[in-house]
């Protein structure tokens, strides 16, 4: 489900990219529920159960001016 993710700690801010292609930022991460995430048995699942729908995002293409 998740390709890679890269976290910004200055700006509390995620980058994921899906598998699937799809990359998006999430706001609103601290460093320790990256922490969390990072170090998870499955990371999908705490994903889904963290930060999707739970965390303000942007998909990254719309971020491009």
């Amino acid at each position: 489900m998740i390709a890679s993710t890269k976290y910004e700690p200055s700006a509390k801010k995620m980058h994921v990219t899906f598998t699937n292609g799809g990359s998006y930022t999430y706001s609103e991460i601290h460093l320790d529920e990256y922490v969390a995430f990072c170090i998870a048995e499955s990371q999908g699942k705490h994903f889904n159960e963290n930060f999707k729908n739970k965390k303000p995002f942007v998909k990254d293409d719309d971020q491009k001016s």
